[in-house]
């Protein structure tokens, strides 16, 4: 009995870690939470260079516009996978979607991955 009792509870620690880490959960943009924001701005830019290097943006010169959704992930430290409007001088609006590893010490940041995962060019009628 008391083997089946070690068990239950050594499952049911297992279950409460897999909850702290791996999947993605979604979060609410907070404009006022300073961190999140810098986040956010550290990875828009390195986005944006990143997707304009790689030849799918024709410019640097993106205005940020609407966060779309915010989501984290406990990992080593936090990923921060935004999805976020873009637009340009041409009124082209672009997806974004990125994510971004803030290390444990809070204050080191990663760009890991970005994406436009939609483009509409503003010359169409």
């Amino acid at each position: 009995m008391k083997f089946h009792t070690l068990l239950v509870a050594l499952a049911g620690c297992f279950i409460a870690k897999s909850q702290d880490t791996g999947g993605y959960q979604e979060i609410e943009y907070d404009p006022n939470n300073q961190q999140l924001v810098d986040t956010m701005n550290f990875g828009l830019q390195a986005a944006i260079s990143q997707q304009y290097a790689h030849g799918i943006l024709d410019t640097l010169n993106w205005d940020f516009g609407v966060v779309n959704s915010v989501q984290s992930q406990v990992v080593n430290g936090i990923n921060y996978d935004f999805n976020v409007d873009i637009s340009d001088a041409e009124e082209d609006i672009a997806v974004l979607d990125f994510v971004v590893n803030v290390a444990p010490d809070n204050k080191t940041k990663t760009l890991v991955s970005s994406s436009v995962v939609n483009f509409i060019d503003g010359e169409q009628d």
